[in-house]
């Protein structure tokens, strides 16, 4: 029986009180008090059903119950302080506990959350008959940075609590009314009813116990003298009536000739086609028969199902549809009446008609529908549809042809939208069913359908988490999808800094061009991506919570939850959609730490290089950074540094005591000896006394090379040859794991790789490089014949590109002296006239002055051999000697390329041997550590018995 039952009352630290206890009270939780240093728990026998509602500006962690109340208790600072304020309320035992949840859940929401308190509900059923709500409310309002100071004393009027009240008839009345219960309650006194009935009294929880142990009660002998006096006023039929049940009639056909399926059907439907092709290709009997049996077949299934609907007047819908379809509706109608147990017409055509649009639209995406595929879809078809009106424009399309396509888009368009909102509606359905429907109104209407979609994916993907942090999840992934939008790739938070870094730049420049509009926009972009970075943070500390080993890896590494291998550690785990192990995290964060390592030190060692990392391009720069160090060393270096350095400046020291000496007018005996002697040193060093400033200048100069120098060999051993070298380790030790993961063989290669050779380990990076640039993974072991064969033919290619390149060469070679030959003929024309003139002559006169015969001699030498090796320009009239010199400079790069490949599969032929050796390594190691395990113990057990091995 529905009965009335609203109470309010606080909790204050004046009565002793402590919210938190409270809280662990109702919900049944073990919450630790951050004030009193206490765990407060309360076991129960039944586990109550919690939920934490708040306004849509809360913060995330007043969904955190230990967290929330412990703000309270934290915030709160006087000694007589109203901590909350609860609000107990009776549940209409009449309604299932799915309607009860939303009865409660909506009644909290619109009356207290939506005033701008945090209610913590928990409905308890320990007792079956009285199923009650305790309501736990915040007494300030909160915002995103957290509760307001100033309290919102107009939750104190008494105005309020009659509104409550009077909200809880409603909403209660309105849930029996939904579920046809004829029950009703009233939040008035039957004073204010006009009726003359006595109100009894609340029995308390302790009342009640004593009650059910047959010991009476104050109350309960009040409460039985009050029922006594209104049972004589009330008619046995005004105090009762009894509640009528609908039953539903469940019939199955138990006779039946033909077994009705709609997968049988199909089938035969299929093979019915295939026959029907065979008998018009064959024309034979065989194949005419079975098509006589099979359509015969099918006839009887439709017949059969279309009667067995005709006898519970379910035919009517079949007659609606097109003569060629009514089988088929047949079958399927009769087969979901079967499966659903159900009559209702419109249940029944509802659920047939979404089974042939869902096998439509899987035919069209060709694979299981979900409703992110129907998503992803629909974004396909626009696509379609905008390429299909772009080559009519053009003209590439036929009209005939685009008005087709046209029509099978429109169709898969509107099955893919049926499809869409049959799911959107089966979400709305639930959650409505299971009392979250209150839920949605944080959002627009218009959003409910593909917001109950979210919901439900998060209560499968965390069905630990009450349903207050799913719907916060939901409104931060809304964030996370806007700053996905303005980042245009995965949502990390080196990408959010990234983005906003580049958003910074670009508000900066539009400032300078006084673009307000797009500075504004510049800067709520930026507001969703500081949005975004928070919720990534919280949601790396609350999971990092659950793994504390994982965390103490992440300590150990010096990392923290803002860098980046964090938030790719939650985006995976959440890629897993399933609680992962501890071990699993684990891994998987020294995987990323170890990515992160080798992917700086491989980035440092590009700058040294200054180009593309490759195990090559490291072997060639570590072999010139040695050779280098090895040509002067550079301990010698630096003390010849030094050694000029002390020279320059005890020369500066000499020269300013010979400057001031000179200078002097009067100069003495002494003075003059010692210029001599200041002359004659400065003199074997080299300096001139009479160009003093030059000489210094020189000398500074010389020790200033030699010193940077020595600075750029000591970098090279100090920084540059590090580096490099560490980028030769990190690939090759990548070369090891990719090695030791991809044959199962050598599954422990990365745990004894101290056991390999250098050789060895080149040869595992070319295992590495050959199988990325093939793109699969070769046998090297029984395939060696192939490579042997591959590098035959390189061979060959190599020897023709030789032949090539010392033909094309010869032909550079003649251009380039032809070219040449040009510019002598040009240049000695022109001295050969100017000699002409000189000589003041002209052709074929002989030359008086002798030395401008010579001169002309050698020049007219010069002319006839430039003329000699011009006759071979005729044979490059059909060359191109721009084309022939690129020609050659291709050849020598594939020779190049040619030569490399050569020197892999050298390396590649030995990988047998060197796979079989480093497998007895690995077994010859095992043998080893398992040895002195077993010493291990043993020399334990004895020193156990008191013994020495």
């Amino acid at each position: 029986m529905a009965i009335y039952h609203l109470k309010v009352k606080t909790i204050s630290r004046k009565k002793q009180q402590n919210v938190v206890a409270s809280a662990a009270y109702r919900s049944g939780e073990s919450l630790h008090c951050e004030r009193t240093k206490e765990t407060k728990y309360y076991s129960r026998t039944v586990q109550p059903e919690t939920h934490i509602l708040a306004p849509s500006e809360a913060p995330s962690w007043v969904f955190l119950r230990q967290d929330l109340w412990n703000e309270v208790e934290r915030f709160e600072k006087r000694g007589n302080s109203r901590l909350a304020r609860e609000v107990v309320v009776a549940i209409p035992n009449e309604l299932s506990e799915s309607e009860q949840r939303e009865l409660v859940l909506t009644f909290a929401h619109d009356t207290f959350v939506q005033q701008g308190m945090i209610a913590d509900v928990a409905i308890h059923r320990d007792d079956k008959n009285n199923p009650h709500a305790h309501i736990l409310l915040t007494t300030r309002e909160i915002s995103q940075d957290g509760f307001v100071k100033k309290k919102n004393r107009d939750w104190d009027k008494k105005e309020n609590l009659l509104a409550w009240r009077e909200a809880w008839a409603k909403y209660t009345n309105l849930s029996l009314e939904k579920e046809n219960v004829q029950e009703r309650i009233d939040h008035r006194s039957y004073e204010e009813r006009g009726i003359e009935l006595l109100p009894t009294k609340h029995v308390g929880y302790k009342e009640h116990q004593l009650e059910k142990r047959g010991i009476r009660t104050e109350t309960g002998e009040y409460n039985r003298r009050v029922q006594a006096y209104n049972q004589r006023l009330i008619s046995l039929q005004e105090k009762r009536q009894s509640l009528v049940k609908e039953q539903q009639k469940k019939e199955t056909d138990s006779i039946s000739k033909v077994e009705i399926s709609v997968k049988g059907y199909v089938a035969l439907h299929k093979k019915i086609e295939l026959v029907t092709k065979q008998q018009e290709r064959l024309q034979d009997n065989k194949s005419k028969q079975k098509l006589h049996s099979y359509t015969w077949l099918k006839e009887q299934i439709e017949t059969s199902a279309y009667r067995q609907l005709e006898e519970k007047n379910l035919h009517v819908y079949i007659q609606e549809q097109p003569m060629e379809l009514q089988g088929e509706y047949s079958v399927r109608m009769y087969e979901k009446m079967k499966e659903l147990q159900t009559e209702d017409m419109v249940s029944l055509v509802e659920a047939v008609e979404r089974d042939m649009v869902m096998e439509k639209v899987e035919s069209h995406l060709k694979q299981s529908v979900t409703y992110e595929r129907l998503q992803s879809h629909v974004v396909l078809l626009d696509r379609w549809e905008k390429s299909m009106q772009k080559q009519q424009n053009n003209g590439r399309i036929s009209d005939t042809r685009y008005v087709s396509n046209m029509n099978i888009l429109q169709a898969q368009r509107e099955d893919t939208k049926q499809a869409i909102q049959w799911y959107e509606l089966q979400a709305m359905s639930y959650l409505s069913r299971q009392g979250y429907s209150v839920y949605l109104r944080d959002w627009k209407e218009e959003k409910h359908p593909e917001i109950a979609i979210q919901l439900l994916e998060e209560m499968k993907q965390s069905p630990t988490i009450s349903m207050g942090m799913i719907v916060q999840r939901v409104k931060e992934n809304e964030v996370l999808s806007e700053a996905q939008k303005i980042i245009r790739k995965e949502v990390t938070i080196d990408a959010i800094d990234m983005r906003r870094k580049q958003l910074h730049k670009w508000k900066v420049a539009e400032q300078k061009q006084k673009r307000s509009e797009r500075v504004e926009h510049i800067i709520e972009q930026a507001k969703v991506l500081v949005k975004a970075r928070k919720i990534l943070v919280e949601r790396c500390e609350q999971e990092l919570k659950q793994y504390p080993k994982t965390q103490g890896i992440i300590q150990s590494l010096g990392m923290t939850e803002n860098s980046p291998v964090m938030s790719k550690w939650l985006s995976w785990k959440q890629a897993m959609g399933r609680d992962v192990t501890e071990e699993e995290s684990m891994s998987y964060v020294t995987k990323l730490s170890l990515q992160q390592k080798e992917e700086k030190m491989l980035q440092e060692a590009k700058k040294v290089l200054r180009k593309e990392v490759t195990y090559h391009s490291v072997s060639v720069a570590i072999d010139q950074l040695q050779e280098q160090l090895t040509d002067t060393p550079i301990k010698i270096i630096l003390n010849e540094a030094r050694t000029k350095r002390m020279a320059y400046e005890l020369a500066i020291e000499r020269a300013g005591e010979y400057q001031k000496l000179s200078s002097k007018w009067r100069k003495t005996s002494s003075h003059q000896y010692q210029l001599e002697k200041l002359k004659t040193w400065l003199t074997q060093k080299g300096i001139d006394v009479n160009n003093l400033a030059y000489s210094l200048q020189r000398m500074k100069w010389n020790v200033g090379k030699i010193e940077k120098e020595a600075l750029r060999k000591e970098r090279i051993a100090e920084v540059q040859l590090p580096r490099i070298q560490q980028a030769k380790k990190v690939l090759e030790e990548q070369a090891i794991r990719y090695v030791g993961e991809t044959y199962p063989e050598l599954k422990d290669l990365y745990t004894h790789r101290h056991l390999l050779s250098q050789k060895e380990r080149q040869v595992l990076v070319q295992m590495k490089l050959w199988n990325e640039e093939s793109g699969k993974v070769y046998d090297f072991v029984n395939r060696q014949g192939n490579l042997e064969d591959l590098q035959d033919k390189i061979i060959r290619k190599k020897l023709h590109v030789k032949q090539s390149i010392s033909h094309v060469s010869a032909v550079v070679q003649k251009f380039a002296k032809v070219h040449q030959a040009e510019q002598v003929l040009a240049q000695a024309e022109e001295e050969k006239k100017e000699l002409e003139t000189k000589g003041n002559t002209f052709k074929r006169v002989v030359l008086r002055d002798q030395t401008l015969l010579k001169e002309y001699q050698a020049v007219q030498e010069r002319i006839e051999k430039a003329k000699e090796v011009l006759q071979i320009k005729q044979e490059l009239v059909k060359e191109n000697g721009e084309a022939r010199q690129a020609e050659l400079e291709e050849l020598k790069l594939s020779y190049h390329q040619f030569q490399e490949k050569e020197n892999r599969l050298d390396g590649l032929l030995e990988v047998s041997d060197i796979l079989e050796r480093t497998r007895q390594k690995m077994q010859q190691e095992a043998k080893e550590r398992e040895y002195e395990h077993q010493q291990a113990i043993r020399r334990k057990k004895m020193k156990h018995r008191g013994l020495e091995l």
